[in-house]
């Protein structure tokens, strides 16, 4: 039994006739007619047991017989039973029923029984051989071997007569075993015989622990490192308690409020690494988010964009190696870190650079042409005009799109002059002209470093080229580094051009990729100083 309690008082009586006990505390070896010190407990500090103690001998003579009989009611047990795990009392581990034989003393005979007398009345005054519970010469054998009877036995050796489960389902309120014995003496003078019966009582209280078992159970599912410290240990000791109502038999169901109340609570830790960049301003940033006890949870990662110097975000990912990212809202495990995924960029010079080399020299009218290289010429004018063009190649423009020429020159006295042209090289005529003239001290005033002219809107407009002339007898011009630009796409010659970071291997420059631009030849990859990109060239 989990507790007990005392049952009624009464007075203890010595058994003379086979008397057999509840086992209370530390059995006592019992003295002559000694109550106190015999096999019934008395002591304040024990439970007592209510003895009633019958005696007739049918008028007193030696010849008639002698009947003893003796009513034990034992202490209460009382008994807190989860049905979430029990639904009957033999399948509660050390719960056993039985009584225990002390003496037989001077008996020949014996028979006992174990009964389940719950609801029926130990009352003594009902009348010889009724199943009642009475101290009568009958009950023994009106009531052995009856349907659903826990055990039955005879012989008149003492010790334990039954120690076993008892089947009985599981019911709120109070249940009690009767043991019975009858012995019998026949070979003296004086017949006698004893009749003894227990009556063990026991409270039953019933409880439900499943919804609260089904609460701590979700703890198994649950790891300590996924939660912030502050909510984990809060749903901790709610839990410690809840589970020590749930190991505790005696105690009954408790409320699962708190526990659930936090385990709603519970806290998760997002954290952005921005992987060598910034993110908020920092390397690393996080947020907590209640989760309570779900395994996963939405992110929204728009919300945090970083920045790096020389590279071009592409994501967020949990893993800080991966090549791409997401960077809408995505759903993930509990406290993950999110790493940001970069991309280097390169930049690519379309210089546009006209490769005086290519420049027609033969061309040149009333001037001569001298120090041809791919950095520029010199234009020497002849009886006062000398002029120079750029026939061969031409240079692509197209309808209605503005283009910006710069040059470099040496010298004064020269004008600059944009053809534009058909298919075959033919101009195309403006309304006012075939060309737009650009002077250092023409009537344009328009400095040719910076000019910006828009190519004629008309559908066979595709193609340009440049004249320059020297003004003057005799007059010479070095003109140089010049380049034509379209508006808008490039910027002082340079357009960004992003490059996967794949191409770095062992920090050198492996599988460039090659480029592509209409009308344009790409000649490489070249760093700033102008030396050639390979596959030698380490970062």
């Amino acid at each position: 039994m989990h507790s007990y309690t005392a049952g009624g008082g009464g007075t203890a009586y010595y058994l003379t006739a086979g008397g057999f006990l509840p086992m209370l505390n530390v059995f006592k070896t019992p003295s002559n007619n000694d109550p106190v010190n015999g096999w019934i407990q008395t002591s304040a500090s024990a439970p007592q047991a209510t003895i009633n103690y019958v005696r007739y001998d049918g008028g007193g003579s030696l010849s008639t017989n002698y009947h003893s009989y003796s009513k034990v009611i034992g202490p209460t047990a009382n008994i807190t039973i989860d049905t979430s795990r029990y639904g009957n009392l033999n399948q509660i581990p050390n719960l056993k029923v039985g009584f225990f034989v002390t003496d037989y003393d001077k008996d020949d005979s014996a028979d006992w029984y174990v009964d389940d007398f719950t609801g029926k009345s130990d009352d003594w005054s009902t009348g010889n051989g009724t199943n009642n519970g009475e101290g009568t010469s009958n009950d023994i054998y009106n009531r052995r071997n009856q349907s659903g009877q826990i055990a039955v036995g005879n012989g008149v050796s003492v010790g334990l007569k039954y120690h076993g489960v008892w089947n009985k389902a599981v019911t709120s309120g109070e249940v009690r075993v009767k043991a019975a014995t009858k012995a019998r003496e026949t070979e003296k003078t004086i017949k006698t015989s004893a009749a003894d019966y227990l009556f063990l009582p026991m409270k039953i209280t019933t409880t439900d622990k499943d919804t609260l078992r089904s609460a701590v159970l979700k703890a198994t599912s649950l790891n300590a490192n996924n939660y912030t410290t502050a909510t984990w240990d809060n749903y901790l000791r709610e839990l410690r308690s809840a589970a020590q109502s749930l190991g505790d038999p005696t105690a009954s169901a408790a409320a699962t409020t708190n526990l659930n109340l936090r385990l709603t609570e519970l806290q998760t830790t997002v954290t952005f690494n921005a992987n060598g960049g910034t993110v908020n301003g920092a390397s690393s940033t996080s947020y907590n988010v209640t989760v309570g006890e779900k395994s996963t949870l939405s992110v929204d990662l728009s919300k945090y964009t970083p920045v790096r110097d020389g590279y071009v975000f592409r994501g967020w990912s949990t893993s800080s190696s991966a090549t791409s990212g997401e960077t809408g809202t995505v759903t993930a495990n509990l406290k993950p870190t999110y790493y940001a995924i970069w991309e280097k960029i390169y930049y690519v010079t379309y210089d546009n650079l006209i490769d005086f080399r290519k420049w027609n020299t033969t061309s040149a009218s009333n001037a001569t042409i001298s120090n041809v290289g791919d950095g520029g010429f010199t234009l020497t004018s002849k009886d006062g005009v000398g002029e120079g063009t750029s026939a061969s190649p031409f240079f692509p423009v197209e309808p209605g799109k503005q283009y910006k020429i710069d040059i470099d020159f040496e010298g004064d006295g020269w004008d600059v002059y944009i053809f534009f042209c058909n298919a075959n090289g033919g101009w195309v005529d403006f309304a006012d002209g075939p060309t737009n003239r650009y002077s250092s001290n023409g009537s344009t005033g328009i400095p040719a470093d910076n000019a910006i002219f828009t190519a004629p809107d008309k559908s066979e407009v595709v193609k340009a080229q440049i004249r320059v002339d020297a003004n003057g007898s005799s007059n010479a011009v070095t003109f140089k580094n010049i380049r034509v630009y379209e508006v808008g796409t490039v910027a002082d010659g340079n357009v960004s051009y992003h490059l996967s970071n794949e191409i770095l291997l062992n920090e050198k420059f492996v599988n460039l990729p090659t480029p592509t631009r209409e009308h344009y030849d790409f000649l490489g990859w070249y760093t700033e100083d102008g030396s050639l990109v390979d596959s030698n060239t380490t970062k």
